[in-house]
């Protein structure tokens, strides 16, 4: 028996550095550590133009996604916090200027967001909140008006996502600082077709503290 396990230990031995070696030496081989890429801070004038600030059109109704079982949809973050990106320039924009900017195929759709900009995605009317933390911290304490989806819960609220425009705006959190959770909802946004995707870097850590002074 000892000579049996023996000899199964070499196999799976040396099919893991044969398979550590392939994966070396083959260019689409996979890394073995993951490197978290730093995302672009989109620009105030971009982000104003993705949102439509300005347009001589009314903005379309929010569009909510449906809680689970009977429990009620999150409220939206206070009416107080608007009009933090200054938008004169907006204003004397022509009607195609003004139209919300949709990200080309080369572009990617995931963009990072600073505070100051985060209040002014709060004030849009079709924004989904969506906190990628564990149920238990969403419970300790979120953001007003998050909607929390766990991001490695994602598979189980495809049905509802699907539902929803692919061009509506989505802001995405966690903890704050190289977070991955947010940064994995995105990817599973971006995959389902989502074209307006930010992640707040700063997270639940930075809102906390602003909000706690």
């Amino acid at each position: 028996m000892r000579a049996l396990i023996r000899e199964a230990a070499a196999i799976v031995g040396l099919a893991t550095i044969v398979g550590l070696a392939y994966n070396v030496f083959n260019p689409n081989g996979l890394p073995l550590i993951r490197h978290h890429q730093r995302l672009p801070v989109v620009d105030d004038s971009v982000l104003l133009r993705e949102l439509g600030q300005g347009s001589a059109q009314p903005a379309a109704p929010a569009e909510a996604i449906p809680a689970p079982g009977n429990a009620p949809v999150q409220e939206r973050a206070p009416a107080e916090r608007r009009h933090v990106l200054s938008a004169p320039a907006a204003q004397q924009r022509t009607p195609a200027e003004a139209a919300p900017h949709h990200p080309s195929p080369q572009e990617s759709p995931i963009r990072a967001v600073r505070y100051e900009q985060v209040l002014q995605l709060l004030e849009h009317p079709e924004l989904l909140l969506i906190d990628a933390r564990r149920p238990e911290d969403y419970a300790a304490g979120h953001i007003p008006g998050a909607r929390n989806i766990f991001a490695y819960d994602f598979a189980a609220h495809i049905p509802e996502l699907i539902a929803l425009s692919r061009t509506k705006p989505i802001l995405i959190y966690c903890d704050g600082g190289q977070c991955e959770l947010s940064h994995y909802l995105a990817e599973q946004l971006r995959n389902l077709g989502f074209q307006r995707l930010y992640i707040y870097e700063g997270g639940w850590e930075e809102w906390r503290r602003r909000h706690s002074q």
